[in-house]
């Protein structure tokens, strides 16, 4: 009896000893099931993370690159308004300004819980076949720092959409004045037209008579007519020259004479700031080029010059053409051949055979022989003379007390200061106006004169007369690329 006792007390023992490993086995069970449910909530939530950031890149790359395109067509709706300079800084800027446009005027998407940043930047481009690349970034992130990338890029057709012009402006037929806007005549105040029309939107004068005369053409009143006026200025600068081998080399500022001067042909150059002085002497062939200041003074000089700086010529004779950075200054001289200016041109005394433009302004004063007068800015001209050529200023010329054979050509305003005399014709966007009392100006025009001016005017200073203007339509997008990073972090 007293053995069965001890078995049934060892196999009790023995059930709580199982009963214990099984609440051990289960309860590991439980912590192992408890690990793997939060490892998958974990990853099911880092999922969705991802999944939520991946979408807001794809959406916000969706976004830029449908904004980017519409930057592309309003760019290209800027170009098909503009002419002249406009144009071109247009096209010459078509990469750099269509993604500044791009990046500055970009909204980014509003998605819940996503940050969303968008870079554009611009890449490779192919010149033979006019393809700009545009690329576009987009990382968001979440709550959770989950950062998503995405990338694209997007291929667009850089398009030249408007024909060059010839170099000529298209005038109308027998007009001798245009004033697009108001032609007011002031008290003793007049003019006179010989063999042409004048075409004003509106004329008005305070006399009690008619103080104007107009032999052999009409006066016709036209409020359109300053759309016939365009600015196709087209300057594009010159480059300088290369010296590989020169015989005069001034490091610091140097000044060379009769006795100092290089034998011809020369080929001078300065080291960058330093000025060159030429004087007194004679220059038979070559080039100078100053990488400061040029100072010229009395002497004959048949060369090419140019300079970083300004140009000063005095008391002398240039055979040759004159090309500056800086303002050029002309006194008491004869050019034979065209001066450039990257800044501005000041001519006062002498002969300048030859063409002149100035980016900035011209200001020409007693002064003959004077071809083709172009300028960016405004032009002066105060007795001189204009030899079959074309005086243009896209803003205003100002004219007085000469006898000129020339068309004055403005997109602004044209000032009358003083009597004067010109074979060709006044045209003007905006108005004629006149600065002071007792002024009376006289048109002489003559088809001839405007044919011959037209065709003799320097080409290199408006649109090119090569080339062929390309359609604008959907081809200018050519292809666009989408790439998943992925998770960055």
């Amino acid at each position: 009896m007293m053995k069965i006792c001890r078995i049934a007390k060892n196999k009790k023992g023995s059930a709580i000893l199982y009963v214990v490993l099984v609440m051990l086995v289960l309860a590991m069970l439980g912590i192992a099931v408890s690990t793997m449910s939060i490892g998958t909530l974990q990853r099911n939530a880092t999922d969705l993370s991802n999944n939520e950031a991946y979408y807001a890149s794809t959406s916000g790359i969706n976004s830029a690159i449908d904004h980017l395109k519409h930057e592309v067509i309003f760019y290209y709706k800027q170009m098909e308004q503009a002419s002249g300079v406009d144009y071109s800084n247009l096209y010459n800027n078509f990469f750099i300004g269509i993604n500044s446009n791009a990046q500055t005027k970009f909204v980014e998407p509003e998605i819940e819980d996503a940050l969303i940043d968008t870079v554009f930047y611009t890449g490779s481009f192919d010149s033979q076949d006019n393809i700009c690349e545009f690329r576009i970034q987009c990382v968001s992130t979440m709550p959770d720092n989950a950062s998503y990338q995405v990338n694209a890029s997007v291929y667009i057709k850089k398009l030249d959409i408007k024909a060059p012009g010839s170099g000529e402006f298209n005038l109308i037929d027998n007009a001798a004045i245009i004033s697009g806007d108001l032609l007011h005549l002031p008290k003793k105040t007049g003019f006179t037209v010989n063999g042409g029309d004048v075409i004003v939107s509106e004329l008005t004068y305070e006399t009690s008579w008619v103080p104007y005369t107009i032999n052999g053409g009409t006066l016709e009143l036209d409020p359109n007519i300053g759309d016939s006026v365009e600015n196709i200025l087209n300057y594009q600068s010159y480059s300088d020259p290369t010296i590989s081998s020169p015989n005069g080399v001034a490091d610091g500022d140097t000044s060379y004479n009769w006795g100092s001067i290089p034998a011809s042909p020369v080929s001078i150059i300065s080291t960058p700031g330093s000025d060159i002085q030429v004087n007194s002497c004679t220059i038979n062939d070559g080039v100078i080029y100053s990488q400061g200041d040029l100072h010229m003074n009395n002497g004959t000089f048949t060369v090419d010059l140019y300079a970083d700086g300004d140009v000063h010529i005095n008391n002398c004779t240039v055979n040759g053409d004159i090309y500056c950075r800086g303002i050029f200054y002309g006194n008491n001289a004869v050019i034979n051949g065209k001066v450039v200016s990257e800044t501005s041109v000041d001519w006062h005394n002498g002969a300048l055979n030859g063409s002149v433009y100035g980016e900035n302004s011209v200001n020409i004063k007693d002064a003959s022989g004077i071809g083709d007068v172009i300028s960016n800015g405004p032009v002066y001209i105060k007795r001189a003379g204009i030899n079959g050529g074309l005086v243009f200023s896209p803003t205003y010329i100002e004219v007085g007390d000469c006898s000129i054979k020339a068309v004055l050509y403005s997109c602004g305003d044209i000032e009358i200061n003083k009597s004067f005399q010109i074979q060709g014709a006044v045209i003007a966007k905006e108005s004629v106006y006149y600065d002071k009392k007792n002024i009376w100006f006289t048109v002489n025009y003559s088809p001839e004169i405007i044919e011959s001016i037209m065709e003799n005017t320097d080409l290199s200073y408006f649109q090119p007369e090569s080339g062929q203007a390309q359609d604008l339509d959907s081809s200018v997008f050519v292809s666009e690329q989408v790439t998943t990073i992925g998770r960055i972090n």
